[in-house]
């Protein structure tokens, strides 16, 4: 289980890319702005992090000009809404996991302890 941890996809782990993903999942669009104010990451470093997504296949990104502004909007693709469900599945079965191995590493101290 630890080796997929470590194999864990970077593109989809990275903090600013996984709330990003996140967010997309919970809403069916999002503008520049709102995923600004949603994720916390700055504008510049949101353009690098969606920039790399899109390149990835996991968002779809369009710009729209209207009033002489440029509207960026993201969504997920298919292959990203199934990615991020699955991440969070891969997650909770690792956090359960972790139970696993924090009761064994338990009843290990017990029977050091009673000895």
């Amino acid at each position: 289980m630890l080796k997929g941890l470590l194999a864990t996809d970077r593109l989809i782990h990275e903090p600013s890319r996984l709330a990003i993903l996140s967010y997309l999942d919970v809403v069916t669009e999002a503008d520049f702005m709102s995923l600004v104010h949603h994720t916390g990451i700055s504008r510049g470093n949101l353009t690098i992090q969606l920039d790399k997504l899109e390149e990835g296949g996991l968002i779809q990104t369009e710009r729209v000009i209207r009033h002489r502004r440029t509207r960026r909007t993201a969504r997920l693709t298919q292959q990203g809404k199934g990615i991020i469900n699955d991440y969070w599945k891969w997650m909770e079965t690792f956090r359960d996991r972790l139970g696993e191995w924090r009761k064994a590493a338990d009843a290990s101290t017990d029977e050091e302890g009673g000895a």
